[in-house]
Order: C-alpha cells, then structure tokens, then sequence
C-alpha cells in the first residue's frame, strides 16, 4: 500500500488477494460502479498551481498554470471558468512526456474588471472523461477528481 517502501517484487499468476486490495482501496457506494471494485486509475483531474488560492494581484495580465492528469486516456484540454461555470475558455496544453506522467498547461488571463474572481479548471481526456464540477460520492472518498476552483482579487 505505500510504495515508498519496496524493496523487492514477485510475480504471481493471479491478482494479490491482499488487505488493500481487496478491502481497503475499493469503490463503496458509488453509483455506477459494482461494490468492492479496486481503486486502479486515476480519473481525469486538472489543477491551478499558480497564482495560489486568495492571492492578491494587481497587473493587467496573469499567467495561469497548473497541470493535469488521466489514468483512462491522454489529457486533450484544459479549460477555465471565469464565470462561475457558464462559459469556457481553452488552456494552452503541453503534451506529457510519457503515458506516466501529468501534462502542464498555461493561460494568459486579462481580467476586464477589479474585485473577487473565482477561477475553476477542468479536463478532459481522449476517452471521453470530462472533470465533473461536484465530487462523486463513495465511502472512501476515493476518486475525488471535482474540478479546482481557486480565488483570487485582483485591486
């Protein structure tokens, strides 16, 4: 359960019947998904690395960054939300350098007003996962993949 600390590994013909596996690190209670499915992939979810959350800017141009992520398939978009979810604007997207790996995006935002933003960021990937704007509920919380919503002021 904590990779950190492998020290050897061996094959073995059929899945490990061990504790984590089989009973800690699977779906219990989610909708659509039998009970008892292991925790594998990880779903479709993006992040806002920077600025920070409840940052204090004052420039007439910001660069968002973050990074995005899908266990399914490649990240194909990234998109921000200025307005609460109404509408979308596509990040830039750099493209992961291998399957393992999470892929860096960036916009360039002119904000058209002083005040208190909210700012959210999803993906998508090429298998159709979109990042859902509410998390999806299951015992263990596991999944979690909501979209990120930062705030920010601008003065």
């Amino acid at each position: 359960a904590s990779v950190k600390w492998l020290s050897e590994i061996t094959p073995i013909s059929e899945p490990f019947q061990g504790f984590f596996q089989t009973q800690e690190y699977v779906y219990v209670g989610e909708s659509d998904i039998p009970e008892n499915t292991p925790v594998t992939t990880m779903r479709v979810r993006s992040l806002i690395t920077s600025p920070e959350n409840n940052s204090k800017l004052s420039s007439n141009t910001i660069t968002l960054t973050g990074i995005a992520w899908s266990g399914d398939g490649k990240v194909e978009q990234v998109q921000l939300s200025f307005d609460d979810g109404k509408n979308w604007l596509n990040a830039e997207l750099q493209p992961a350098r291998s399957n393992y790996e999470f892929s860096s995006w960036s916009y360039k935002w002119h904000p058209e007003r002083m005040g208190d933003w909210s700012i959210i960021s999803r993906a998508a990937d090429s298998v159709g996962n979109i990042q859902p704007f509410e998390s999806i509920w299951n015992k263990g919380g596991y999944g979690n993949n909501a979209v990120h919503i930062i705030h920010l002021t601008i003065k």
